[in-house]
């Protein structure tokens, strides 16, 4: 168990629920909703990875990438997505957001983030089923 990515899975939760409340200022609305759960579930995935990481069998190197990887990925998600819906930052994220606004540096960091955070998934996709022991019985 690591209670690390416990505690930072119920941190994530407590960010997502606190973004609905910016309802109101959000010029993307559904957006914020998206940033609301991906706070959620993000932070039920980080419980979890903390639940069971007893069953990883990575090097020490190894287990600080998989945490990392899936920290920076839960987080800099929900914080990308909450830029662009507080922002209008939809460059990166029309489908959802609705039509692009000219929101400069946001769109830049949103873009940056999803570009990044796509890459930290699939690195920590990848060293999680790598490192997961085998029920060989």
């Amino acid at each position: 168990m690591n209670n690390s990515l416990i505690r930072y899975g119920f941190i994530l939760i407590l960010l997502g629920l606190l973004a609905g409340f910016l309802g109101p200022m959000a010029k993307a609305p559904s957006l914020l909703i998206s940033s609301h759960m991906i706070g959620m579930i993000g932070g039920i995935l980080l419980i979890a990875m903390g639940a069971v990481w007893s069953r990883f069998t990575l090097s020490e190197r190894g287990k600080s990438i998989l945490k990392w990887s899936w920290l920076y990925t839960n987080f800099g998600n929900w914080l990308g997505v909450l830029t662009a819906a507080m922002t209008g930052a939809t460059n990166f994220l029309e489908i959802n957001g609705g039509p692009p606004a000219d929101a400069g540096f946001a769109n830049l960091f949103v873009s940056f983030m999803m570009l990044s955070i796509s890459l930290a998934a699939i690195v920590a996709s990848i060293t999680a089923i790598v490192g997961l022991k085998s029920d060989a019985t």
